[in-house]
Formats: structure tokens, sequence, C-alpha cells
């Protein structure tokens, strides 16, 4: 036909089974394939939130921590001000705990 009447069957990009023949044009999905796909978007979209909460956690408690550690004898100075703790530069020893606010090597400069 000259002018357009002819119409090609649009199809799932999931399924590969027709779409409604009256559809948005942007249409991709059959029903049953758009609920799925819905469903793990928002999967998605939740893991990416408890990520995000999860790295903000660690952020806060690392605050806390080199908040607790400034003012022990151990915290970091002169080249090494970047480190938390210098206690196996000083001592020799390891320190056995993890550091900030769980620490037990602590000593609180004067």
């Amino acid at each position: 036909m000259v002018g357009g009447g002819a119409v090609s069957e649009r199809i799932c990009l999931r399924c590969g089974g027709p779409l409604p023949e009256v559809c948005s044009p942007s249409r991709k999905y059959c029903d049953a394939c758009a609920a799925e796909r819905n469903r793990e978007l928002t999967r998605e979209r939740l893991e990416r939130a408890r990520q995000r909460a999860y790295i903000l956690r660690q952020q806060k408690q690392e605050t806390k921590d080199r908040e607790f550690c400034k003012k022990c004898v151990y915290y970091g100075s002169g080249e090494y001000v970047g480190n938390l703790c210098d206690y196996l530069l000083r001592t020799g020893r390891r320190r056995g705990c993890r550091y900030g606010e769980s620490c037990t090597k602590r000593e609180v400069a004067e």
C-alpha cells in the first residue's frame, strides 16, 4: 500500500510476545513483563538505598572514631598525620584491638 496503511507487529522485548495493537509507541513490554520489570527496578532501587545508608553509617562511625582518637598519645602526627593510630610505630607491638571507640590501648594525652 502506498501512503502507509500497514503497521508492523510490535513485540515485547522480554518475552517476544505481541504487544496490543493500540498502545503507545514507546511501550516495550507486555503487561506481565512490565510488572516483573517494575519489581526488578524496585529491588535495585532498594538495594542502592541500603548501600547508601551503609556508607553513611560507616562515614559517621569513622568521624566518631577519629574524634575519639584525637585525644590519644598514639594519634598520628608528623609525617604520619594521615594515620589514625601510630601504636605499632611507637611501641613496636600490634595494638590487638580495633581503632576508635573500641580501642583498649588508648592513653589520653595530657
